[in-house]
Parts: C-alpha cells; structure tokens; sequence
C-alpha cells in the first residue's frame, strides 16, 4: 500500500508538471504525454492490482481536469496498465 501511495504521488506530481509546462508543447501536431508514460512505466514495476490502482486514480484526476467525457482517459489509461502488465508477465519473467 505504501509503495501504491508514493506511486500516486509521484503520479499527481507528474500530472501537474504536464498541465503546467508541457501541455504547450507539441512535437509535428503530436502533444507528449508525460502521465501515460508514467502509467505505462509504473506498470511494468507494480503488480496487476497495485498497476490497476494507480492507472485508475491518476484517471480519475486527468478526467476531472478535462472538459470532454468523464471517464476516456481513465480507460485509456487502465487498458495501457493492463496490456503493460500482460507484456510484463509473458515476457519480462520475475525471480521471486
């Protein structure tokens, strides 16, 4: 729980950090996205649940600040943690 907490954190930080600075910035009409690569990183570090939580509370922040529909970036969101998740498993083999 203590490592799922400093990761959301860490998560709220980065988001404030994309809102502020880098929401100008945009590389040949493609804007960076600071957050989904902390999700998809975060993922690959975290279990499924601990994953799962983080991508889903750092949505639920990015869909509070955003004027289109609640809830897209959320499963936006879940669905990289989860396709992370599963690369992590099948290919990325843990010693225990």
């Amino acid at each position: 729980m203590k490592r799922v907490l400093t990761f959301i954190l860490i998560s709220i930080f980065i988001l404030i950090m994309q809102q502020s600075f880098l929401s100008g910035l945009k590389i040949n009409f493609l804007a960076l996205d600071a957050t989904l690569a902390f999700i998809a990183c975060s993922s690959l570090l975290l279990d499924e649940v601990e994953s799962f939580i983080v991508a889903l509370v750092t949505g639920l922040i990015v869909d509070s600040f955003s004027p289109y529909v609640f809830g897209v970036n959320s499963i936006i969101y879940i669905s990289i943690s989860y396709l992370f998740t599963l690369v992590q498993k099948r290919f990325i083999k843990k010693e225990h």
